[in-house]
């Protein structure tokens, strides 16, 4: 009967044990599940976060290819200003290597062969279309001044700086046109063979230069001047074209220069020399 008595006990303790351990998995079991449904969305706090860290990049992301942008059209606005720069000089040199003397003082006394002042110049040049007169000077379609424009306190990288300037003046157009010799002796007016090479031009933003020779012997030297009244065309001729930097209005303009000499020309003399 002891046996019987113990061998029940035993059984009974085994179960209540079994029962126990199988009830605590249960609860694990549960909390698991419910940890691994909680796991399958963001809190709040991570969705903030998220958002912050998403917007720091897009901004960076944003400034980095906006300014790639702005560098890019200032480098395309700097070479389109010495594009037309030095097609302009280059035009006019190839013109002006290109001059031939045409003999007019018998038909046409108050006729020149090369006309030339400081904003100016004429010539003969020739073509496939026969001898032409070629002009490069300023042009004003229309008559367009600048008003006044002033500038007054502004900042820029908390500093203040403060700016009283006033800009006014006339702008003109460099224009080359080509006609017939014959029109041009005959007294026609422009013809409409003449395009704007370059616009929004001051009239000290172009400046030509002829090459006279003062002095004699070992003494001569060669002095340019911004008038040529010869009746031959000039040995030399200096060009001077200023544009404004398209970078900023206070920055530095850009200037072109080139000397360019004539095979057909001849120097000019002073009127002290003459």
């Amino acid at each position: 009967a002891e046996k019987r008595m113990r061998s029940r006990s035993r059984s009974f303790g085994a179960a209540k044990v079994k029962k126990r351990s199988w009830r605590w998995s249960r609860i694990f079991l549960t909390k698991a599940k419910k940890m691994k449904r909680n796991n399958c969305a963001f809190t709040l706090l991570e969705t903030i976060l998220g958002l912050a860290i998403f917007a720091v990049i897009g901004v960076s992301v944003y400034n980095t290819f906006a300014a790639a942008i702005r560098l890019n059209r200032q480098a395309d606005s700097i070479m389109q200003l010495y594009r037309d720069g030095a097609g302009t000089i280059h035009q006019m040199a190839a013109d002006l290597e290109s001059a031939v003397p045409y003999d007019l003082s018998t038909s046409y006394p108050e006729k020149k062969m090369f006309a030339g002042d400081a904003n100016s110049m004429e010539f003969i040049v020739p073509t496939g279309k026969g001898l032409r007169t070629v002009k490069y000077g300023l042009n004003k379609p229309d008559a367009s001044k600048v008003h006044t424009v002033r500038i007054g306190r502004r900042f820029k990288k908390n500093v203040s700086q403060v700016v009283n300037e006033t800009q006014s003046g006339e702008f003109y157009d460099l224009s080359y046109g080509e006609r017939p010799l014959a029109e041009s002796l005959n007294g026609a007016a422009e013809s409409s063979e003449s395009e704007a090479l370059i616009a929004s031009v001051r009239e000290k933003d172009i400046q030509f230069s002829y090459a006279y020779q003062e002095g004699k012997g070992e003494n001569v030297k060669i002095v340019w001047k911004d008038s040529w009244k010869d009746n031959f065309i000039p040995a030399g001729v200096k060009i001077v074209l200023t544009l404004p930097n398209p970078q900023k209005a206070t920055a530095q303009p850009v200037t072109f220069e080139r000397l360019v000499f004539i095979p057909t020309g001849s120097w000019g003399m002073c009127e002290n020399e003459k």
